[in-house]
């Protein structure tokens, strides 16, 4: 699994994961000291060196250790989480062709933002709870046997083996269960997405029928929760009971065998506490197993931020033929030369048209070229092919974005945020040559249109412009020579 390696590779998870395995080690060694405390209490009383170590197992287990291991822990959740943002960053960079496709914004941004950062923390701490379960289990068994004898591990041994069956045997009822809870739960959340118009535009009649549905999803997800809750406790409190009555009776059994024997009677009750407890870890061990079944989905579908993007390519509809080509003489006859029969939505040729209008845009370090055309023609298309050519070369500004830019404060106006842009790019030493801007002056005052066009003309007196307009009667501004 991809994400896992964040998680089991990481150092603060491995030095977690050394704190727990000596924090069960003391655990496990507190047990054998109190068996044999007790063992020995009536023939040779309180042995208080053996008292002091107990002392030192277990208040060292339970409160410097489990300290560690937490503060750990929590370390190897944030590193964790660096880790993939880093992967993220880098597997997502530079994709421009991918900005306006909702699907791949969904799958990977989206998902990043919410489900995945919490799918690699709940990660780390399901790993860490079951290598720490797994070894209380396994060393807690041996210390009752070195106390009690063999008979009582292998009655542990034989519970265990009970339990395990009847968790397997309707582990399928309970995975499909836990897979028609998340299901519901996923349609009530697909459903919440769309409150915000129901209940703020004020439509009765959109709202009633939305809020209909909302109660009957509510009430579908809440069943399938009870239901999965159900079935999951029942088989585990189902494999409790015959477990735990084993263990007991087993116990009691043996004491009636011993009683001549007030040691042996002595060490088989003081040890059954944590008999039943080891007991109880089986239990956990188990529910981990269908824990283990969603935390799989999560973080397989947490991975997919971090697949590879498909191939890259035209896949919308550009219409050179429906585009005018405005600015530069040389400049703009240059590219319509080249770009006449980029037409068809699937034509593979569209990708080497892009490529030769690229090699034209590579020959002019200046100049101002204006792109406009119908609505769909492809325009920004256009651009965002260009800028994926062109890489760190060129600077992709939209007109709607979020993108850090050197000035810019919380509220900025869109004017604010364009005009920033264009003083941060209008720098001689940036490696950024080639300006793209996609619809700059949208929402634009007439002022800050003719200071943003001002600009603009400065700017391509030393760097390549190629600009979409959103408002058409503005590029009366630019001379055309198509």
């Amino acid at each position: 699994m991809l994400l896992r390696k964040f998680i089991l590779s990481n150092s603060w998870f491995r030095a977690a994961a050394a704190v727990a395995l000596i924090q069960q080690i003391l655990v496990a060694s507190g047990t054998f000291l109190l068996g044999d405390i007790t063992t020995r209490l009536p023939s040779e009383g309180i042995s208080w060196t053996r008292s002091l170590a107990l002392l030192f197992c277990m208040a060292i287990s339970g409160s410097l250790l489990f300290y560690f291991m937490n503060i750990f822990s929590l370390r190897a959740q944030h590193l964790a989480v660096k880790k993939f943002l880093s992967s993220y960053f880098d597997n997502t960079f530079d994709r421009p062709f991918f900005w306006r496709n909702s699907d791949e914004r969904k799958k990977r941004h989206d998902m990043m933002c919410r489900e995945a950062q919490d799918a690699i923390q709940e990660g780390s701490c399901f790993f860490l709870d079951v290598w720490t379960t797994g070894w209380n289990i396994l060393l807690n068994t041996v210390s009752v046997v070195l106390v009690i004898g063999t008979q009582s591990g292998a009655v542990i041994i034989a519970a265990g083996i009970i339990s395990s069956l009847i968790v397997h045997f309707a582990s399928e009822r309970i995975s499909k269960n836990a897979i028609d809870e998340m299901e519901d739960q996923n349609q009530l959340n697909s459903h919440l997405a769309s409150s915000w118009d129901n209940l703020t535009l004020g439509n009765s009649l959109s709202f009633n029928l939305w809020k209909k549905r909302f109660f009957l999803l509510q009430a579908n997800s809440n069943n399938s929760a009870e239901k999965s809750l159900s079935t999951r406790e029942m088989v585990l409190s189902s494999g409790n009971f015959i477990t735990s009555s084993a263990i007991v009776a087993s116990v009691l059994v043996q004491a009636w065998l011993n009683q001549s024997s007030i040691t042996a009677v002595i060490a088989l009750f003081a040890m059954l506490p944590r008999t039943m407890q080891i007991n109880m870890h089986v239990q956990v061990i188990h529910s981990y197993w269908a824990g283990w079944q969603r935390m799989r989905e999560r973080l397989s579908l947490a991975s997919e931020c971090l697949s590879e993007f498909p191939e890259t390519g035209l896949n919308e509809y550009i219409n050179i033929n429906a585009i005018q080509i405005t600015g530069t003489t040389v400049l703009a006859a240059g590219i319509e030369n080249s770009a006449t029969s980029l037409e068809s939505k699937r034509d593979r040729n569209s990708i080497y048209k892009v490529a030769e209008i690229l090699e034209r845009v590579r020959a002019f370090e200046s100049g101002r070229l204006t792109i406009r055309g119908e609505n769909g023609a492809g325009k920004s298309v256009l651009l965002t092919a260009l800028k994926e050519k062109l890489s760190g070369k060129a600077f992709y500004l939209p007109a709607h974005h979020s993108l850090e830019l050197p000035g810019l404060i919380a509220g900025n106006s869109h004017g604010e945020k364009a005009i920033a842009a264009l003083d941060a790019l209008a720098d001689e030493d940036s490696d950024v040559n080639v300006l793209l801007l996609d619809e700059w002056d949208a929402n634009l005052s007439p002022e800050n249109r003719s200071l943003m066009s001002s600009k603009i003309e400065r700017i391509a007196q030393k760097k390549l412009v190629i600009e979409v307009r959103h408002n058409q009667d503005s590029l009366s501004s630019v001379p055309s020579y198509a």
